[in-house]
């Protein structure tokens, strides 16, 4: 009995030693948990913190986030809890009927319990609506685009005790019924996807993802260019997505729910349609296009499919971060707001469901203070702005002492100055023509000698024909557009 009892304490101890020796010498490489960004690091005890109790706290919460076997033993309790009881502790996830995965900021939408409310949509249509109009006027396009939204798409598959809930009035219903009524230009794609969703030769949304896949993303691109010719009467690159093959490897967004679950293995699902772009840009127009989005343009913007379309393939990640051919190159706040805007042939506004309620991420009112408002009323913007910045208003008063004027004087000096330089609209030249930058001179002379620099570097000669291979395109018209991706990235850009 005493070597029974022996030999089950050495277990026990082994047992637990298992987990201090993995955790401080990691002998099993373990797979992370997905969706946390950084574990707790150990704390420093000091008099201050172990006798406030925040050094306890804070050792506690490294020792459990740090455990030996930790990513592992949450992994198989998450798969008990997922098959047992169909439940998961994902923050935001929501399994539906049939196991279908949705993120809840898409449910929420869909039965409009974050309607925003009348008052504050009336007011964003009005505003886009005038910013439409007045962008015209400079030759500028204004387009809103609602991507389809998986909670609309697969609302079959949505619990009862959310359907229960369904509002009347949505965020949705009331956008779209008000930008057609009041002249928008506006491409409905939640419409559209819902109503032709038995036709799709191929899934438009994954099982366990929340974006669209490539196939229901080509789509939608196809439809945006034929949009856009139509309104600018101009022949835009040729796409071509036809070529689709079914694969049970899935990329990333089409398993970007189910890798939340942080289950042992990936869950059984259905192939994925990919399809093989192919682009024909010989003497075709590519305007100037800024989308300001949430991730479903990422979609695309992942796939480089607008840079082979759009002339600086310019996307503002919820009118804050910029990217520029997949490449963030910088934040839009710091960038002259008018002057970007003012170099557009077309602006697109593009969100899903899921974030209607955060909808237009506030370019709009940026927009409409520069394109919309009388003079007067910027002045009274810009003074209000100053008044509730006591920096600004320190700055005032010491420049107007070193002129020797009145803050008064100097103050309207300010709110001048700014009007000029942030608040007026730049109107394009009288002789601008889409497409035609690269075909300036100074432009062409770039062009060309970066080519030349390309056939003298064997290296990088062998990256083009590679990629001249994979997209089925001549070395020559390769070498073109990567000379053209040079010079928006080495000139263009450092000349803003």
């Amino acid at each position: 009995m005493n070597k029974l009892k022996g030999a089950l304490l050495a277990f026990i101890l082994l047992f637990i030693s298992c987990f201090y020796f993995e955790q401080q010498f990691g002998f099993i490489k373990l797979k992370p948990l997905d969706g946390i960004k950084e574990l707790a690091r150990k704390p420093k005890p000091t008099i201050a913190n172990v006798s406030m109790g925040s050094y306890q706290d804070s050792l506690n919460n490294y020792l459990n986030e740090n455990l030996g076997f930790r990513s592992y033993l949450v992994r198989m309790l998450n798969q008990l809890q997922f098959s047992l009881f169909n439940t998961t502790k994902a923050p935001g996830v929501v399994i539906g009927k049939n196991g279908m995965l949705f993120i809840e900021s898409y449910i929420n939408n869909y039965i409009g319990i974050n309607f925003v409310g009348q008052t504050k949509a009336d007011e964003l249509i009005k505003k886009t609506k005038q910013l439409q109009d007045s962008l015209a006027k400079n030759e500028i396009d204004l387009y809103v685009v609602f991507a389809p939204g998986k909670a609309t798409y697969y609302s079959e598959y949505i619990p009862d005790n959310y359907l229960a809930r369904k509002k009347d009035t949505t965020n949705y219903s009331y956008y779209a019924a008000n930008f057609i009524k009041s002249g928008i230009n506006f491409i409905d794609f939640n419409k559209y996807y819902k109503e032709k969703k038995e036709s799709f030769t191929y899934p438009i949304y994954p099982e366990y993802g929340t974006h669209w896949t490539s196939y229901g993303a080509a789509l939608a691109v196809d439809s945006i260019i034929k949009y856009i010719e139509q309104k600018k009467k101009i022949d835009m690159p040729d796409f071509t997505y036809r070529d689709v093959s079914l694969r049970d490897s899935l990329n990333e967004r089409d398993y970007d729910v189910g890798i939340l679950l942080n289950l042992p293995k990936t869950l059984a699902h259905k192939p994925m349609p990919y399809p093989k772009y192919s682009y024909n840009e010989e003497n075709k127009v590519k305007p100037d296009v800024l989308v300001v989005g949430d991730s479903y343009w990422w979609c695309m913007v992942g796939e480089d499919i607008p840079q082979h379309l759009f002339k600086e393939d310019a996307y503002w990640f919820y009118s804050k971060d910029i990217y520029i051919h997949n490449v963030k190159t910088g934040d839009v706040s710091s960038v002259s707001f008018a002057k970007e805007l003012a170099k557009r042939d077309v602006i697109i506004l593009m969100a899903t469901e899921a974030t209607y309620d955060l909808f237009p991420y506030g370019f709009i009112d940026k927009a409409y203070d520069i394109y919309c408002l009388f003079t007067e009323e910027k002045q009274k913007l810009i003074i209000n702005k100053i008044n509730s910045a006591s920096d600004w208003k320190k700055d005032i008063a010491k420049k107007a002492t070193e002129n020797h004027i009145s803050v008064e004087e100097q103050m309207k000096k300010d709110v001048d100055y700014v009007i000029q330089t942030d608040y007026t609209p730049i109107k394009k030249p009288q002789d601008y023509k889409m497409g035609d930058e690269y075909n300036l001179p100074e432009v062409v002379k770039y062009l060309e000698d970066t080519k030349n620099r390309m056939k003298k570097t064997p290296e990088w000669m062998a990256q083009i024909k590679l990629k001249a291979k994979e997209r089925n395109i001549s070395l020559e018209k390769m070498m073109d557009l990567d000379a053209k991706y040079m010079y928006d990235t080495e000139v263009r850009h450092k000349n803003k």
